[in-house]
């Protein structure tokens, strides 16, 4: 199966193709960062195709991160996902952001915390266990204020990535400390992208029968966005 996997959840769009016939990812690309990522969308997807050897008529499914993350971004990454597959008829794939980072820890066993900043002095966490490539759900992703993670998230995992700085920011030291949270290197352009996990964990997880129809591919926000939370009435 080819599949084209998308993400732009986080400030840096990817883009990557895999075939899980022929050793997995094959080419990966980061947005530039001087245009928009709607903008983006269409030279990306050129340059991703060629530089793995396909065509547009290679792709079997179409996969994209579906939150959290950018409002923006994930809107955008899942219309363009979704007119590709309109046009084509090919099926789609989607995934909460956080269920994708673990799959850039390829030689990491053990469980796994991943926080993301949801703004607001709030946080999306996900925990998961990697064990020989593989990675299972230990608890799905939450959204929650930092002040409840402290007091009931708080149990000590192998590892701790974070897919921004602002998020480590919350936490105490004592905590720090316990979590010991680093950025992945995703974040600062470097590490293997979200969407080439995003298309190792689709490989990983499914066949091209499990896949979805283009309505079924939606964004999942976890929280209201800032201007729904200033609109919402005052209790």
């Amino acid at each position: 199966m080819v599949i084209l996997g998308i993400d732009a959840s986080i400030r840096i769009a990817s883009m990557a193709v895999s075939d899980t016939e022929k050793g997995g990812v094959l080419s990966e690309i980061r947005a530039p960062g001087d245009i928009s990522t709607c903008e983006a969308m269409i030279p990306m997807m050129k340059k991703v195709l060629a530089d793995a050897g396909k065509e547009s008529a290679d792709i079997d499914s179409v996969a994209v991160t579906a939150g959290p993350g950018s409002f923006t971004g994930l809107r955008i990454a899942c219309s363009f996902a979704q007119g590709l597959a309109y046009s084509s008829g090919r099926k789609c794939f989607s995934l909460p952001t956080l269920d994708v980072v673990p799959y850039g820890t390829d030689t990491a066993s053990g469980s796994c915390t991943v926080l993301m900043d949801a703004k607001g002095g709030s946080l999306y966490a996900g925990t998961y266990n990697i064990s020989d490539g593989n990675v299972t759900t230990i608890k799905e992703t939450r959204c929650m204020t930092a002040e409840e993670f402290i007091k009931n998230e708080n149990e000590l995992t192998d590892m701790c990535l974070t897919l921004d700085e602002g998020v480590i920011r919350l936490l105490p030291d004592e905590l720090k400390e316990r979590l010991t949270p680093k950025p992945d290197p995703v974040i600062t352009g470097g590490g293997i992208t979200l969407a080439a996990r995003l298309c190792k964990a689709v490989g990983a997880r499914y066949t091209l029968s499990d896949a979805k129809a283009p309505n079924e591919l939606l964004p999942r926000y976890y929280r209201l966005s800032t201007p729904e939370l200033a609109a919402k009435p005052k209790l």
